[in-house]
């Protein structure tokens, strides 16, 4: 069958649509905000309008409740109603099968003999178009050490790092083989079986600049939320999800068998989209489905007008109304061509971030950016 995915992956990286999405970009955040304030409700164009007018107005008005809350990703599942339960198979884009194994694809070259149990971890998903680990990264880690993590880096390729380069990483390692963050948080879990033994688990990446915000303040919420596991953000865009940016897990969720079965399935397709589908979109309603229970600090009660994902469509308000630690790279490199980034330094600057990190690897990313398309 011939794959979509690829092709669509492939068209977005050509200049021709790097030239579409810039131009339509121009044009939508010259829009009067007169003019998004009458639209924001129109569909597709709504979404648009409502990131313009956010950027422009971070008001607490457009808000409702407060951050940290059990979610019931449908009506009764977490009561496990029978209708609800039907609902979530039907909505469920992915039933986890099979195992694969990556162990022997993936290299340890920090911390061969720690042990996780009992401890709080924070496992950080690695990037980089020169395989390096980039200062920006390294301040994440520092910082989620002196939240009181340990911290485990697991990188999609060998890298080219120092070891001063590794100083805030109780444990490195890469994978040789294809897949995205998920496959390299799988990774980790096999290397490291007493993160299964965790007090708490985070599994995060480096898709995000962090922390712009105290992130002890954000756990210090959802500790007091009864859940077994919670995501930053809860997002509606498609289906009932979770960004995978940023999830916590406790040691209920690390112990039972539906958490080890969607680990076991995850695999090292290439295909963004499918991954998307089968593990982004399936892991929070999966777990749900099988009594446990979700929670999340940004949960849709808070903004059930918004037509995007919130990561998106109102970063600006997350930052400066509510603590959330981040703000996602495709931000601030104006990857999403719908997104108004006005003011997105003086943001950051003001959070206390050094915005010298943002510019240094924007800077290289995109030199490696052009390089990829020149060489296509």
């Amino acid at each position: 069958m011939f794959a979509i995915g690829p092709l669509k992956n492939r068209l977005k990286r050509t200049w021709f649509w790097v030239l579409i999405r810039r131009s339509a970009r121009g044009l939508i955040h010259s829009l009067p905000l007169s003019v998004c304030r009458a639209i924001k409700d129109v569909p597709w164009l709504g979404l648009i309008a409502s990131a313009r007018l956010m950027a422009h107005e971070p008001c607490a008005a457009w808000f409702s409740g407060v951050p940290g809350k059990q979610v019931d990703l449908v009506p009764g599942l977490n009561a496990q109603q029978p209708h609800a339960v039907a609902r979530a198979r039907v909505l469920l884009p992915y039933a986890p099968e099979g195992i694969c194994s990556i162990q022997e694809q993936c290299r340890v070259v920090k911390g061969q003999s720690a042990d996780f149990s009992g401890a709080r971890v924070a496992v950080v998903a690695h990037w980089d178009p020169d395989k390096k680990i980039d200062p920006f990264v390294d301040y994440y880690l520092r910082h989620l050490q002196e939240a009181g993590f340990r911290t485990v880096l697991t990188s999609s390729a060998p890298l080219e790092a120092a070891d001063k380069d590794m100083a805030h990483a109780d444990a490195v390692l890469f994978r040789m083989c294809g897949g995205y963050d998920f496959t390299s948080w799988k990774g980790a879990l096999e290397c490291f079986p007493s993160l299964r033994c965790a007090s708490e688990l985070v599994l995060t990446n480096d898709s995000v600049f962090a922390p712009l915000a105290d992130i002890g303040n954000v756990h210090a919420v959802m500790n007091s939320v009864s859940c077994d596991f919670w995501g930053l953000l809860e997002s509606r865009d498609q289906l009932p999800a979770m960004p995978s940016f940023y999830m916590c897990f406790k040691q209920k969720a690390l112990k039972h068998f539906c958490f080890t079965a969607f680990w076991d399935s995850v695999d090292t397709t290439s295909d963004k989209d499918m991954v998307v589908q089968k593990f982004e979109q399936s892991q929070a309603l999966w777990l749900a489905l099988h009594g446990l229970v979700p929670g999340a600090y940004i949960h849709w009660d808070m903004m059930p007008w918004l037509k995007g994902g919130p990561a998106y469509a109102c970063w600006k308000q997350l930052v400066q109304l509510f603590g959330v630690p981040c703000i996602k790279r495709a931000i601030v490199n104006g990857d999403v061509w719908w997104s108004d980034v006005s003011g997105w330094k003086d943001m950051v600057a003001q959070s206390g971030y050094p915005v010298a990190l943002i510019d240094c690897f924007l800077e290289r990313y995109r030199k490696a950016r052009a390089r990829s398309l020149q060489a296509e």
